[in-house]
């Protein structure tokens, strides 16, 4: 009788345990454990997995599944067929209409409604994810705690348009995106706010280099040398046409990016630094360091900008600045 009723548990514990198969679209067969079968997916570890890491497929993608403990073979429809539709939302605000084919631990694999070709985009974009049956799956928060971020599915039916992550969903996210070290030049049209230099010397265009870092984040720095240099001209009181004014700044610059959407982007900020002023003319010459600061704004679209600011700079209580119009390009 003991016998008897080891032998059954026995059975029962190799039947418990027995390898469930899926069938992909593509025919693959994997060796599987199914651990959760819901409405649309399937929850489960792959069969010679020792760590039992979980994972997730969405139904539309497999053709058969036999789960053994059950000794039954279930059908699931084409994706063709399927009814409703997955819903991803983005951390920019962008809302996508597709099917999730696969999650993994940095990137989530779909397609779009009613196409074949399929998508990746990675994990840390995504706020959430609203799949048809109403469960909703939230990423901006810690994902440690989130069942749903597993490993990633290889033996998902191959992409058939592949993208890189940098590229993810049309290539504008990431790939576009300004983040990192910046480097460029930019020319601008400086017009001094004060009457008497406007009357001598005129507006004109000012140059510069610069060096900065842009983050994800959205802030951002950057390091400027920029010139603005003009010859006097005569007026109706005196001849300054052999006099010069020179404005030579090097500022540093802090930025926030407001809008931020593929290749466009504004952004607004504040400069700070010395102004190496000059004024000379054949018989003498003024040369002084001022200070320097300036609240400014922009528009940027890859890989040019344009970009109007108010510059202040004081000398002997008259401010020597003003406002200046520039364009630029930045790598």
């Amino acid at each position: 009788m003991k016998k008897i009723v080891m032998i059954i548990l026995a059975a029962y514990c190799t039947a418990a345990a027995a390898q469930d198969t899926l069938i992909l679209l593509d025919k693959t067969a994997i060796g599987v454990k199914i651990l959760k079968d819901t409405e649309n997916e399937y929850f489960y570890y792959l069969w010679d997995d020792q760590n039992k890491n979980q994972r997730v497929i969405n139904k539309k993608f497999v053709k058969d599944a036999k789960i053994q403990n059950s000794g039954t073979s279930v059908s699931i429809p084409d994706s063709k067929t399927a009814g409703k539709t997955d819903l991803l939302i983005l951390r920019n605000g962008d809302e996508l209409m597709a099917d999730i084919v696969d999650i993994g631990k940095e990137n989530v694999v779909y397609r779009e409604a009613g196409k074949e070709v399929n998508y990746v985009v990675p994990l840390v974009q995504i706020s959430r994810i609203q799949y048809a049956d109403g469960q909703t799956v939230y990423y901006d928060k810690d994902r440690s705690d989130n069942k749903a971020v597993i490993a990633r599915i290889n033996e998902v039916e191959p992409i058939s348009d592949p993208v890189s992550e940098t590229e993810a969903i049309s290539g504008d996210i990431d790939k576009n995106r300004l983040a990192g070290f910046v480097f460029g030049g930019k020319l601008g049209y400086f017009m001094p706010y004060n009457d008497g230099l406007r009357e001598i010397y005129g507006s004109g265009f000012s140059y510069g280099l610069e060096l900065g870092y842009w983050g994800r984040n959205g802030f951002g720095w950057n390091i400027e040398l920029r010139e603005f240099a003009k010859k006097g001209k005569a007026t109706s009181e005196y001849n300054f046409s052999g006099t010069t004014f020179n404005l030579l700044s090097l500022t540093t610059s802090f930025n926030y990016s407001f809008v931020e959407k593929g290749k466009f982007k504004t952004y607004a900020g504040i400069g700070l630094g010395a102004a190496f002023f000059s004024l000379s003319s054949s018989s003498e010459s003024y040369n002084e360091t001022l200070f320097e600061y300036y609240p400014y704004g922009g528009i940027y679209f890859k890989p040019l900008y344009v970009e109007a600011r108010f510059v202040n700079t004081s000398w002997e209580g008259d401010n020597i600045g003003g406002f200046e119009f520039c364009f630029g390009i930045i790598f």
